[in-house]
């Protein structure tokens, strides 16, 4: 593979994991008034299922192989930052998820929802470092 094209999946994945993280923000925070909550509960769920986790494994498979395909010294700053963003995401990104499986199963209780939501908020802004950081280049 070419490795212009496994870059363009890294960032498809990145761009797909930043929309993703912003949906259920979004749906997060909207199931803590709104009435649907359940369909608001479920829909958050399925989003972090069927489309952060894809694009999270397909940021970090494409990005590791980008970088070791392209020889990119494992020192340089921007590389560890975005690396160490990406491993401690899926963390966070499962955290998220089982706080929106909680949160499906009794709709009820907004704490579950201010869970999700916080936590998909609170990666949604590392990510926006870790674009920041990666593509600046940042020295350090």
């Amino acid at each position: 593979m070419r490795p212009d094209l496994q870059l363009f999946v890294h960032v498809l994945g990145a761009m797909g994991l930043c929309g993703a993280l912003a949906t259920v923000a979004l749906l997060s925070w909207r199931g803590r008034r709104s009435a649907p909550r359940a369909l608001l509960a479920s829909t958050a769920l399925w989003t972090l299922l069927l489309m952060a986790t894809p694009c999270w494994l397909a940021l970090f498979v494409f990005g590791a192989w980008t970088s070791s395909r392209e020889h990119v010294p494992s020192d340089a700053g921007w590389l560890r930052i975005g690396t160490g963003i990406a491993n401690a995401g899926v963390a966070v990104l499962l955290l998220a998820t089982a706080a929106a499986y909680a949160w499906s199963r009794a709709p009820r209780r907004r704490s579950l929802a201010t869970a999700t939501g916080s936590l998909a908020g609170l990666y949604l802004a590392a990510l926006a470092v870790a674009w920041f950081v990666m593509t600046a280049k940042v020295p350090r």
